[in-house]
């Protein structure tokens, strides 16, 4: 299982999956199976469930849920450094 970066990015995660998708749909077999192991069809959600999966997240939502989170704790921060 991969660790999320203690700084995600959600647009990163989104490319990630889209790549995930294009390497399968292009016939790399481990890409088939990451998406295969999770889902049906090769699909931008099969992906992105398979990339939740891996960082540890029963879903898709629930991974960006923990991304935003994350962002918004580090923006407060900021805002909170800034004031001071």
């Amino acid at each position: 299982m991969a660790d999320l970066p203690a700084r995600p990015s959600l647009d990163h995660l989104r490319h990630e999956a889209r790549d995930l998708l294009r390497a399968a749909q292009s016939g790399d077999t481990a890409a088939v199976a990451r998406i295969g192991a999770v889902s049906g069809t090769l699909t931008l959600a099969g992906a992105q469930l398979a990339l939740a999966r891996e960082y540890g997240f029963a879903s898709w939502a629930r991974l960006k849920a923990e991304v935003e989170a994350r962002t918004t704790d580090l923006a407060q921060q900021a805002d909170a450094f800034c004031v001071a």
